[in-house]
């Protein structure tokens, strides 16, 4: 059964404890919603668990929001920053990165930004210095980010090992999930 659905008086029922990080910003201690859907009309409670990721996404933005968490403005930002860096011809490095470059190369970024008349400009400044830091993840997107990093050592995979690939690492993460 999907987690966070149970069943109750004949409808796929949302249940979830407040984890313990956000008690403080939410003092309900268990949240139960309604999906709507009847047990009878759908049995292994696909559709259900369908509408729970919904609620569950909407509920954990809730609480990131009552926390006051800016972790998706520092990833905004961090894309911002790499994106610009390359809008003007140079991929982003970090500031110790950059300090490290022969020097004729860490000059270039700076006559970019006096030629183009962009020392002024904070976004140009932090996506050329490589002053902008790259953001934390969570331990719950452990996997994204090991998905993304290994993507160059994938991207000849046909469709069938693509789905092998993150099937066999998926059952690894569920297993892990449960045994908390």
């Amino acid at each position: 059964m999907p987690d966070f659905l149970t069943r109750r008086n004949g409808t796929w029922q949302f249940v979830r404890r407040v984890p313990v990080e956000f008690a403080a910003f939410d003092r309900r201690g268990v949240i139960r919603h309604s999906t709507k859907v009847r047990v009878a009309s759908d049995r292994t409670g696909r559709r259900a668990a369908r509408v729970a990721d919904r609620l569950n996404a909407a509920l954990e933005a809730y609480w990131h929001q009552l926390a006051g968490d800016r972790s998706d403005d520092t990833a905004r930002g961090y894309d911002d920053a790499r994106r610009r860096a390359q809008s003007l011809g140079f991929d982003y490095s970090d500031s110790a990165e950059i300090v490290s470059l022969p020097i004729l190369k860490s000059l270039e970024r700076l006559e970019t930004l006096f030629l183009r008349n962009l020392e002024n400009d904070s976004g140009a400044r932090a996506a050329l210095l490589g002053t902008q830091p790259r953001p934390s993840f969570q331990l719950s997107k452990l996997f994204e980010e090991y998905e993304a990093a290994t993507q160059n050592e994938r991207k000849n995979f046909s469709r069938n090992q693509s789905r092998v690939w993150r099937g066999s690492r998926m059952r690894v993460v569920r297993a892990c999930r449960s045994h908390r």
